[in-house]
């Protein structure tokens, strides 16, 4: 969700609606299920094949996002955060691994 918010606000900072992106967003809903399945198998064989996308990828839309909304003024705490964990786990090797393989990155943690 604070995706769609942060789209929400760079989207107005370009004068385009709120509701002009509830199409959009309507499509990517539709896909998740599938999505979701997809990386609950992933998770549960601990194969992550990155076939369609992988981290490396990821980074990059991350980075694009970050750069668009920086130079409109708009704050990227949340999105920098979420791309602190991609770049770590491209770090450890696993930048050709799908999205899914930070479900390890996290379990696998320092507490605090």
């Amino acid at each position: 969700m604070t995706g769609y918010i942060q789209a929400f606000a760079l989207a107005s900072v370009e004068n385009i609606r709120a509701t002009d992106l509830v199409p959009y967003a309507r499509n990517i809903i539709g896909m998740m299920p599938d999505i979701m399945a997809e990386f609950a198998n992933q998770v549960d064989n601990g194969h992550y094949p990155g076939i369609d996308s992988n981290l490396i990828s990821t980074e990059v839309v991350m980075d694009n996002v970050i750069h668009a909304s920086k130079a409109r003024g708009i704050d990227v705490g949340v999105p920098d955060a979420a791309k602190s964990i991609v770049r770590q786990a491209i770090d450890l090797g696993y930048g050709k691994q799908d999205f899914s393989r930070l479900a390890e990155l996290f379990r696998n943690r320092p507490r605090d």
